[in-house]
């Protein structure tokens, strides 16, 4: 699996049922303008401190938190990165639990 996110060229976070991201591939270190190693954090610390915002203004929730519960969120747009080194801009966002075989939303740690 690390090798297909890996060479994924869009930013691709994975997070675990505690929360925190634990695969981060080239583009979403890209996008964030860090090293991968600094976006391995809490899904809380995300959208704080990276600023990520709404058009209006308002902090993005992190859509991943749906993801862990099971839903999926497709594309949702309009919400902005404002942080230094990266550009800003505004993002494309989509979220999909990983499935175990019997259909269970997967709750390893890496």
């Amino acid at each position: 699996m690390s090798s297909i996110v890996s060479a994924i060229y869009d930013g691709v976070l994975i997070a675990n049922q505690d929360e925190r991201i634990v695969v981060v591939n080239q583009g979403a270190a890209s996008i964030f303008g860090v090293p991968a190693e600094e976006l391995r954090v809490p899904l809380s610390e995300l959208a704080s401190r990276f600023r990520m915002r709404t058009p209006e203004g308002e902090p993005v929730q992190p859509i991943a938190l749906a993801a862990l519960t099971g839903d999926v969120v497709p594309w949702v747009t309009g919400s902005s990165l404002i942080q230094s080194p990266a550009p800003s801009g505004t993002s494309a966002r989509s979220a999909a639990p990983l499935r175990s075989p019997q259909g269970e939303v997967e709750a390893r740690s890496r």
